[in-house]
């Protein structure tokens, strides 16, 4: 197996990548009911015009994975550029000998190369293995993300 690595527009690989992402939403929401799958396309369309989400791609021929992350300045720091993980998702049959890490770790550098000094990448407490993937090279944790139904209703 070969594996390529690239940055690629989500909005133009719609088609390929929303099998993977289907899976990534089975494996990873706790409350469908709460979060059905529900992408909203024209939303990913209008970041990506703007520059504010970067896709990264694992590929053998065929997508086998995907990292991505919202990209923005800090209000708190305005020199400081950071990432925000997204949607990250290696197929079943594509985690081994490092390749998940390897897209991690092409999509740091593309994302340093163009000035973000800070990534934070969001793991599922149900998943532990890559929150250990990441800590063995170098990430740390740093905080805790903690989650609450209001009970609003959706939008229309």
């Amino acid at each position: 197996m070969t594996l390529t690595f690239a940055r690629e527009s989500l909005i133009a690989i719609r088609e390929e990548a929303e099998p993977l992402l289907r899976r990534e939403w089975e494996a990873a929401s706790e409350d469908r009911e709460l979060f059905p799958y529900d992408p909203n396309w024209v939303l990913y369309a209008a970041l990506e015009k703007a520059g504010s989400i970067r896709f990264f791609t694992m590929r053998d021929a065929v997508l086998l994975g995907y990292i991505g992350f919202y990209v923005s300045w800090n209000a708190h720091s305005q020199r400081l550029r950071t990432a925000t993980s997204d949607v990250w998702w290696v197929e079943p049959s594509a985690r081994f000998g490092g390749a998940s890490m390897r897209l991690v770790t092409y999509a740091e550098t593309a994302l340093a190369e163009e000035g973000v000094r800070v990534a934070h990448i969001q793991t599922n407490e149900r998943h532990p293995a890559p929150a250990r993937m990441l800590e063995h090279s170098g990430h740390r944790l740093v905080g805790h993300l903690w989650s609450k139904n209001l009970g609003v209703e959706f939008h229309a």
